[in-house]
């Protein structure tokens, strides 16, 4: 039971409506039992990590109230805990679209489910990014150096997680060093004497993913760009660097494991930036940290029309769970391979050509089965299945208004996590092009009309401006 929080929401959903209506379990994505370095650390994040981050205080007050306190597409949809494990699915799968692309921009994805992760309290999304960009900006003048720096430490960093998942000496180790803080987690569980070492490899293997993250993805950007690691209310609390010699296993497992990780290197290093930048358009459309931040919060805040301030379009993106911020991202991602697919291109140098103003029904005709057919997959991978229970179990209400069915049934959908418009199993192109045709109208319009509004939002933000190559 990986997903504990996901699991105790469809019991309640049973109950409720007397059938099973979900969520269903999300699949662990890898070989089960496998040694190679994909399959063991996303095993280590899927079966190790249970109840990462969650909040038994939250719990007993919702349970009390009968009020959730955790958020999805908006605050209270959700139970608080089901929202951490959602937020742990979502750095399992950043790691697995990692793995097998190697890009930079899937290695920010990783970036940022740690740090909303681990220190939402401490700071906003556009803090981290910022971070980000100064240090992708100033730590060299060739950005394809800079980027291949982000995918070598998320490659130490899942190569720190295997280990940990199969080296049974190193996870023993690691739980002696931190002895004392795992004694006063244990203290605060109501578990039997026999339960106790369970609960103490639960609560370690979460202590682990977040020093480990911390020094795998932070130790060489914050001590190029000064930045203290305390700011990050993260400390290394039993120094070695004093030691004389090889840093031992039991001196310090952290740095025994940043070192050794180190040097094994990086040998699955992609080259498939360097790939597109033989391609002009991919290349122009060559973004930074901030080009995607600042597109994904202007396609969230599109319905807030022009004359939003950018900090109130930044609170709106911060006030969605991080499954939604990651779903939007990911489009501004592929919003590069949408204008390439149209002849257009975005980019924030000064160059020669036609500034986009409108884009056409024959754009989106290109543009919108793409963007249909990533939405489809992000669902998929995030445990969603097809169905419309969140709309069946409200249509013999009549004690609700039209309006209130609607606004219910959203909630129920996040709840349940079915969509009526998703699809279940694994789709071929061709197959969701099929599904995108069967469409209504208004629902085709939601996969291109959006980015209309992001051209007159875009303006806000400096520089980004969309070109056309020619009209041949």
């Amino acid at each position: 039971m990986a997903y504990t929080a996901w699991a105790k929401m469809r019991e309640v959903n049973r109950q409720r409506y007397g059938k099973d209506v979900g969520p269903f379990p999300p699949a662990l994505l890898s070989e089960g039992e496998g040694m190679d370095l994909k399959s063991a650390a996303l095993r280590f994040i899927h079966n190790r990590c249970e109840e990462l981050k969650f909040d038994p205080d939250i719990e007993k007050e919702e349970e009390e109230t009968g009020k959730y306190q955790g958020t999805s597409l908006k605050i209270g949809q959700i139970p608080y805990n089901m929202q951490m494990d959602t937020n742990r699915l979502c750095l399992e799968r950043a790691l697995g679209r990692f793995f097998d692309s190697g890009a930079a921009e899937d290695a920010y994805d990783v970036y940022y489910c740690y740090i909303e992760i681990f220190f939402r309290h401490y700071g906003k999304p556009k803090k981290m990014v910022e971070l980000l960009s100064e240090f992708e900006s100033n730590g060299s003048s060739l950005l394809m150096k800079n980027r291949d720096y982000y995918s070598d430490s998320v490659y130490v960093f899942m190569l720190g997680l295997a280990i940990y998942e199969t080296d049974a000496t190193y996870r023993k180790v690691f739980s002696d060093f931190y002895s004392d803080v795992l004694g006063d987690a244990v203290s605060k569980e109501n578990v039997s004497e026999d339960g106790e070492e369970k609960i103490r490899e639960r609560l370690a293997a979460n202590l682990y993913l977040e020093y480990w993250g911390f020094v795998a993805l932070f130790h060489d950007i914050l001590s190029r760009i000064n930045v203290d690691p305390n700011q990050f209310g993260y400390y290394m609390d039993k120094d070695v660097s004093r030691r004389k010699g090889p840093i031992r296993m039991q001196d310090h497992p952290l740095d025994f494991m940043l070192m050794h990780c180190n040097d094994m290197g990086s040998d699955k290093i992609r080259a498939s930036e360097a790939d597109n930048r033989k391609n002009k358009h991919i290349f122009l459309s060559s973004s930074n940290f901030l080009h995607l931040f600042d597109f994904a919060v202007a396609l969230h805040g599109r319905r807030k029309g022009e004359g939003t301030p950018v900090e109130e379009l930044e609170k709106n993106f911060e006030s969605i769970s991080l499954e939604y911020q990651l779903s939007t991202l990911n489009r501004a991602k592929n919003f590069s391979r949408y204008l390439d697919a149209i002849n257009c291109f975005y980019t924030d140098k000064p160059v020669d050509y036609e500034m986009v103003t409108e884009f056409t029904p024959e754009h989106a005709a290109v543009f919108a089965p793409m963007e249909h057919e990533r939405w489809v997959r992000d669902h998929i991978s995030m445990g969603w299945v097809e169905g419309n229970d969140y709309e069946e179990v409200l249509k013999d209400r009549k004690d609700l208004t039209e309006k209130e069915k609607k606004d219910l049934a959203g909630t129920l959908r996040e709840q349940m996590r079915c969509h009526k418009l998703t699809m279940n199993g694994n789709p071929t192109t061709e197959e969701i092009k099929v599904h995108y045709d069967a469409l209504p109208e208004e629902e085709k319009d939601k996969d291109w009309r959006p980015f209309n509004s992001l051209l007159k939002i875009l303006k806000k933000f400096d520089g980004v401006r969309i070109y056309i190559y020619s009209r041949d």
